[in-house]
């Protein structure tokens, strides 16, 4: 299936008198619009999206973000969690210092736990404790405004207390004032403190920080979890005497808030507030994000699946859950799905392909479905054929050929797709798993290797051509060469020059199971079960292994182009990953499919999915060429580093190490690091304030505790302050 062919009819037709008869039969099919429909791309970074989970040693209570820097309380320490490292977010740093609540203002991490701890963050891996007050009782809130810090004190009477942090190194105490049923959970928004207690929310005036001066409240509601305030607008959650959910107050007059909205969410908890969106985490562990843009009308706009928390940080579009042990993301974006331009209903769709305005669609219980995409926001099924054990399709019109388990190839006349009917057989009995075409044959994966079929006479298919192989799952056709999906062999490359006379080129092992292959330009993406592999196949006789892109779920299938992949993810759903720099791939994000992705396809700015259990599925492509995506902050318009490649390349760790020069303009701090293909950090050099000019940056094959690195590609990057450059190594056998 995963060949690129031709979409137009006169170049698939053999003579114009057979083009004319199969451009008439497609009309009258419902398989050619008479004017060619307004179509568009999404940037799918601005959708919500599930984004990963970094395991913690120990259960997380609070998240604070600044930049692309995490700060977790958990259990007796305060991580440093690194936002932009290739693969996933990571440990780099940890403090001991228990704490309950966190507010980060740079360079200062100000920590509500045992003891008001003022934590200096201008480094980030290397935090350093540079002030701490002990009060009468350990503080469970802290908010910071300027030169004062706001702490919550639990014990009975509970407080207020506000600290003078002017100087980090000595905060002191300027104020404590004894607040009944106050609670720990407080906001600053301009000259006002938003305190949550038991009962209600309390509005404290804090134009003089040193007096705090209570000024309004809405009275009882009941049992309010959290709080949140956007422009005169104040949002509690939890259950109140008003409602069970979301609440909206109007605060206009801080003397009398008036509950005006809500939004019915059962059993809310954590929440934060940020321009037009809020997040609330539920107990049933749904993330619900509602739009607030209008705060008198609140919209539920999307509830993306995430384990269960307390508690909910949001920060640049992207929210943050402390969950069991781990810190868990995911992208808000515009509070909305990127959704299905349109879809069709098919009970198990495993393949599919596109001729004309149609797409042909194999479905392993009703055979072969034809689904006329004129409108493509309302796909119609407008005829089919029983098929018994269909595996995969390939089309050049007006012929679908069909990967047809122990029948091998069979060829389905689609000149009238309305009325598909049986054309051909191959009468030998093959055990067909996928097929693309090349030239006048086609390509059969099967559970023995590949198989070659002459279909110059469609009606008369005809095997030409063996080559032995480990069990071939998929196969695409580039040039003259074709590449397969070889399960637990990896990737397989076939030299066809002489499609009668096939031989294998090259194999490359993958991580792990090897599924589906997608061609785009030189690159390969394989499926890989674990992951996606991407490889170079620019030079066929010689694959090369890039990177992997790790799920957090199964994938077994795979589409892409134009430094683009797609991709199904157990966990995530339907994944968009920017391959452009194919040795650091970047998620973009995620859509909603009715089903697994199977297999798709890629055309203009359209996906063409086949979905299990949800059938065929019609997505908007991502816009962009090309992504720094979630995590990572962009390439600025000027170049602050010069860096060369890394030589020797590849390197003996016995003999030489891996040198990679670099000039810096003028004396900046500067961090190395390496990363294995998985995008798993194997060793760091701390940052280190350098001087202009010429510098080295060296690496001797070996991971952070000394032991030696396996054979196999590592990606360098190098880190300022305003740029990231990587370089790709290897290490020899």
């Amino acid at each position: 299936m995963c060949s690129v062919y031709p979409l137009a009819l006169v170049t698939a037709a053999r003579t114009p008198a057979l083009a004319a008869r199969v451009l008439v039969a497609l009309a009258l099919a419902g398989c050619v619009p008479p004017i060619a429909a307004a179509r568009d791309c999404v940037d799918y970074r601005s959708y919500v999206q599930y984004l990963d989970v970094t395991p913690l040693p120990e259960m997380p209570r609070d998240i604070a973000v600044a930049g692309d820097v995490a700060y977790v309380a958990a259990g007796s320490q305060v991580y440093v969690v690194d936002l932009a490292v290739p693969g996933g977010p990571a440990i780099v740093a940890t403090l001991q210092e228990r704490a309950s609540r966190l507010e980060v203002e740079p360079p200062y991490l100000y920590v509500a736990g045992n003891d008001f701890t003022i934590i200096d963050v201008g480094d980030p891996l290397s935090p350093k404790v540079v002030g701490r007050l002990t009060p009468p009782e350990p503080p469970g809130e802290v908010a910071v405004q300027g030169n004062h810090a706001f702490l919550f004190q639990g014990a009975n009477p509970q407080r207020l207390m506000v600290v003078d942090v002017s100087d980090p190194t000595a905060p002191k105490i300027v104020s404590s004032e004894a607040v009944s049923y106050l609670s720990d959970r407080f906001v600053i928004s301009g000259h006002y403190l938003y305190a949550l207690s038991s009962i209600t929310f309390l509005i404290f005036d804090i134009s003089n920080p040193a007096q705090p001066v209570m000024v309004g409240t809405p009275g009882g509601l009941g049992f309010p979890w959290d709080i949140g305030v956007s422009g005169n607008y104040v949002f509690a959650s939890g259950t109140t005497d008003w409602a069970d959910g979301f609440q909206v107050y109007d605060a206009t007059d801080v003397t009398n808030p008036v509950f005006v909205n809500d939004v019915p969410l059962p059993n809310a908890f954590g929440m934060d507030v940020k321009g037009n969106l809020a997040v609330v985490t539920t107990f049933t562990g749904d993330l619900q994000v509602v739009d607030i843009a209008d705060p008198i009308h609140p919209v539920l706009r999307a509830s993306p699946a995430a384990h269960f928390a307390w508690d909910v940080t949001l920060e640049e579009g992207v929210a943050y859950l402390p969950v069991d042990t781990a810190l868990e993301r995911v992208q808000v974006g515009n509070g909305r799905w990127v959704e299905p331009v349109g879809s069709a209903p098919s009970p198990v769709a495993i393949d599919l392909d596109v001729g004309g305005k149609c797409v042909y669609l194999l479905d392993r219980t009703a055979g072969l479905r034809v689904v006329s995409v004129s409108d493509e926001r309302n796909p119609q099924v407008i005829g089919g054929l029983p098929i018994g054990l269909p595996s995969g399709i390939s089309v050049r019109l007006p012929y679908a050929y069909v990967a047809n388990g122990n029948q091998g190839l069979l060829t389905v006349d689609v000149s009238d797709p309305a009325h598909p009917h049986l054309a051909g057989l191959l009468q030998e009995s093959v055990l067909a798993t996928d097929v693309a075409l090349l030239g006048k044959y086609a390509l059969l994966a099967s559970p023995n290797g590949l198989v070659v079929v002459d279909v110059r006479k469609p009606t008369e298919p005809r095997r030409v051509a063996d080559l032995s192989a480990p069990a071939l799952e998929s196969i695409a056709v580039r040039g003259h060469y074709a590449f397969a999906a070889a399960s637990t062999a990896g990737l397989l490359a076939f030299d066809l020059a002489d499609p009668e006379s096939p031989r294998l080129a090259d194999q490359i092992d993958t991580p792990g199971t090897a599924h589906e292959v997608a061609i785009d330009g030189a690159l390969a993406y394989v499926a890989d079960q674990t992951g996606v592999a991407i490889i170079d196949i620019g030079n066929p006789v010689a694959l090369d292994l890039v990177a992997v892109y790790p799920t957090s779920g199964e994938t077994y299938g795979v589409t892409g182009g134009s430094g683009l992949f797609y991709a199904a993810d157990s966990d995530l759903g339907f994944i968009c990953v920017d391959a452009s720099l194919p040795e650091q791939p970047v998620l973009i994000g995620r859509a909603e499919l009715g089903g697994r992705l199977q297999r798709g396809l890629v055309i203009g700015d359209r996906v063409f999915a086949a979905a299990l259990a949800g059938g065929l599925e019609i997505l908007p492509t991502h816009c962009a060429q090309s992504s720094t995506g979630i995590g990572l902050s962009p390439s600025p318009p000027w170049i602050s580093m010069n860096v060369g490649l890394a030589s020797p390349n590849p390197f003996w760790p016995t003999i030489s190490v891996a040198s990679i020069p670099f000039e810096l303009p003028k004396r900046m701090a500067v961090r190395f690091e390496v990363f294995d293909v998985q995008g798993r950090l194997v060793r760091a050099v701390p940052w280190r304030t350098l001087e202009a000019g010429g510098q080295v940056a060296t690496w001797d094959g070996r991971l952070e505790f000394g032991a030696p690195a396996p054979a196999g590609v590592y990606f360098a990057r190098l880190r300022t302050g305003d740029q990231t450059v990587t370089r790709r190594m290897v290490v020899a056998p």
